[in-house]
């Protein structure tokens, strides 16, 4: 059985798609996702399963949320190892130890054009960094990802969907994930 971590995208915000994770946990597991966990309310989903392809884990968990609430979310799904290795090859460690609010990962649908990176380079702040990673591109955002025109336009600039979560949720879900 495979440990799948699955990120949704715009779940809880702003009053929109709302997805309450205990309702969710238990459509998961009556689909036969096994020992579903969740963290905080903003779409962190671990599940566990005999599925090989992140795809159709991705569709299961879609699939679930579509029937019992009515909506649709991009799912985004990696293995237990992909995660780790987002957090292993993270390039702004030291700067995630210290403040672990600061750095973001945008974990991506596709990889972004080279002209795309160095447009998002161009939006940066000087105080502000970012870098390509294995589907993700990794953001230290020292003033808040709140204040920065790069974050604000990342998808549009980067021409790829992604969904974006800061250091100390990422390492949450991934001590999560190894229960």
């Amino acid at each position: 059985m495979t440990t799948w971590i699955a990120l949704l995208r715009g779940v809880n915000v702003g009053g929109h798609n709302k997805l309450p994770m205990a309702q969710l946990r238990a459509g998961l597991d009556e689909a036969g996702l096994s020992n579903p966990r969740t963290y905080i309310q903003s779409g962190n989903v671990i599940v566990d399963c005999d599925d090989t392809s992140p795809d159709s884990v991705a569709d299961r968990i879609a699939d679930v949320i579509e029937r019992d609430h009515g909506f649709r979310p991009a799912v985004w799904v990696m293995d237990l190892a992909q995660l780790q290795g987002a957090v292993e090859n993270n390039p702004f460690e030291a700067h995630a130890q210290a403040d672990p609010k600061s750095v973001h990962y945008f974990f991506v649908a596709s990889t972004p054009p080279p002209s795309a990176l160095a447009e998002l380079a161009e939006l940066a702040k000087p105080s502000e960094a970012v870098e390509l990673g294995e589907g993700v591109v990794y953001l230290h955002a020292p003033e808040g990802i709140g204040r920065s025109k790069l974050a604000e336009r990342f998808d549009r600039v980067a021409r790829t969907q992604t969904t974006a979560r800061n250091h100390r949720t990422v390492a949450a879900v991934l001590e999560l994930a190894k229960t």
